[in-house]
């Protein structure tokens, strides 16, 4: 890849766009659909070889050969440039989401039990869990649940019809002001939220909370612009490492933050996570202001005003829409829906796991919660780094069958914490989910190669818009179903979580085998070698 601040020259830009064969690893042809295999050539001899399998003319392939003996010698990005430049937002972003749900999840809980339901003067709000005060405990667990629900619907909506405009304007103007723009909404609402921790107040003003990070984009625009700048400076086999390498730092201070804001909150009280995160949100945006270059920041500005052009959004959904030889059209709609269910369950963790725990046959507090959530999360984090390396270098499995392993990961995840009754059986079950992590580096990195460079945005965007609608779904499956029966069952939406994803292993599956035997042709933009 070139360089973050040069420029293509004219010459290199039409023989990037040439298109390639793409087939099965076995032909030893240029590249292949599972992205085993990586270009070690000089770029000159990369280029060559890119003009010499293209089809054109005798006379247009001698000029573009002069064209390429005619350019510098590139200047190439380490293969872990982008993360390493986005690591401190990621850092940053997920200590904030280890401490920022968990406790807000407690402050409701807090505000439904003194103020919705008045029950301070009967009973003190810090002993709902006792098993003689079950009824009261209901009742806060299910007006929780509720307002849960309301925050994911007001969170999800704006970014599900932002993304489709973000991604495809990102492709041409860069991936700066994607990220710097939902980082500031998201520290407005953290400065929210810590203002109103200091006050006995209505439950219905935490509604507020989500509807400035909703209209910036919220967590699924940042994401879909921090995989993007990866996917910009990756090949097509380093592609999943550098993004497993981020999800796994996401992972690890996700819940390291979840310890962070639990000793917090013991020593300085419910307010003291949410001044964290907004320090950390905040510094998180000026930082990416400063240090992430992929264009001309004055011409991104500027060009906000084309944001909500028909075009872009029109231009995201073509990307679905191209022909592609072999019939691999398909496999995008297929990722695509496997992503939004794989999503979907993921978030019952943040809908209703604290509930679980924190209620009969359980009874945990919210100390033990976060340190049994940022332990188990760490180990998850480090496992998918660990097998996303040892499987993809050393093996040199496609992702799909990561992808594979990964969905196995999750049903005995879930599946466990739905048949548990005992604390040793949810640690069985977390054990048995340390691969779960490694879901969302995979679809991202297949749907990135299935596509041109210049779609990266776009196809992400379209991931993006189903990401942000994810906590919408699992809240109207997951907490509709743990308010209906958490009184008598309360494992059972994570059974029916386990279940929703037997359908995408059977998907990816399929997709693996017919991507082992298809031969096809691709006009995706081959990335040059590292």
């Amino acid at each position: 890849m070139l360089g973050m601040d040069e420029k293509p020259e004219t010459e290199l830009t039409q023989i990037l766009r040439l298109p390639i064969i793409r087939i099965d690893p076995a032909t030893e042809d240029l590249s292949d659909p599972d992205h085993s295999r990586e270009h070690d050539d000089s770029h000159h001899e990369y280029l060559l070889k890119v003009v010499a399998h293209a089809p054109m003319s005798k006379k247009r392939r001698r000029q573009l050969e002069n064209a390429v003996n005619r350019l510098p010698e590139l200047h190439v990005s380490p293969k872990f440039y982008a993360v390493f430049r986005l690591a401190p937002i990621t850092i940053m972003v997920a200590l904030c989401f280890g401490m920022f749900n968990t406790f807000q999840r407690e402050l409701i809980k807090r505000q439904v039990c003194e103020t919705l339901l008045n029950s301070t003067s009967t009973i003190d709000c810090n002993r709902f869990n006792d098993s003689q005060h079950k009824d009261l405990g209901d009742q806060i667990k299910s007006q929780t649940a509720r307002y849960q629900l309301y925050i994911d619907i007001i969170a999800s909506v704006p970014p599900i019809f932002l993304a489709p405009f973000v991604g495809s304007w990102s492709d041409i103007f860069g991936r700066k002001l994607p990220m710097v723009i939902p980082l500031l909404g998201m520290g407005a609402a953290a400065v929210y939220v810590s203002v109103l921790a200091n006050f006995k107040f209505h439950p219905d003003l935490i509604l507020l909370q989500p509807v400035v990070p909703a209209l910036t984009g919220g967590f699924g625009i940042l994401l879909m612009a921090m995989y993007s700048f990866v996917g910009d400076y990756s090949t097509d086999k380093t592609r999943i490492v550098n993004l497993a390498v981020l999800e796994g730092l996401m992972d690890i201070f996700c819940n390291l933050g979840a310890f962070v804001g639990s000793q917090a909150y013991r020593s300085f009280g419910i307010a003291a996570p949410f001044y964290i995160c907004s320090f950390l949100f905040i510094s998180a945006g000026f930082y990416a202001v400063q240090v992430v270059h992929d264009g001309d920041h004055q011409q991104q500005v500027k060009k906000l005003s084309t944001l909500f052009s028909a075009k872009n959004f029109l231009d995201s959904f073509h990307t679905l829409r191209k022909p592609r030889l072999g019939n691999t059209r398909c496999h995008l709609f297929i990722l695509l829906s496997c992503h939004l269910l794989t999503m979907t369950v993921l978030q019952a963790d943040s809908s209703v796991l604290q509930l679980l725990l924190q209620f009969s046959p359980f009874n945990w507090p919210v100390t033990k919660f976060a340190i049994f959530s940022s332990l188990s999360g760490l180990l998850a984090a480090v496992s998918t780094i660990t097998a996303t390396l040892l499987l993809r270098k050393l093996l040199h499995l496609p992702d799909v069958v990561i992808c594979l392993l990964a969905s196995f990961s999750i049903i005995a995840y879930y599946g466990g914490f739905g048949l548990a009754f005992q604390d040793w059986m949810v640690y069985t079950a977390g054990t048995l989910g340390l691969l779960r992590g490694a879901v969302l580096p995979c679809t991202a990195s297949m749907l990135a190669g299935m596509v041109q460079p210049n779609e990266i945005g776009k196809i992400l965007s379209l991931s993006s818009s189903l990401t942000s609608a994810t906590p919408l779904c699992a809240s109207l499956i997951f907490t509709t179903i743990f308010a209906a029966t958490g009184s008598w069952w309360p494992g059972l939406s994570f059974l029916v979580a386990a279940c929703m994803i037997v359908p995408v292993t059977v998907a990816l599956f399929i997709v693996f085998l017919v991507r082992r035997r298809t031969l096809y042709q691709s006009e995706a933009i081959p990335t040059s070698p590292t």
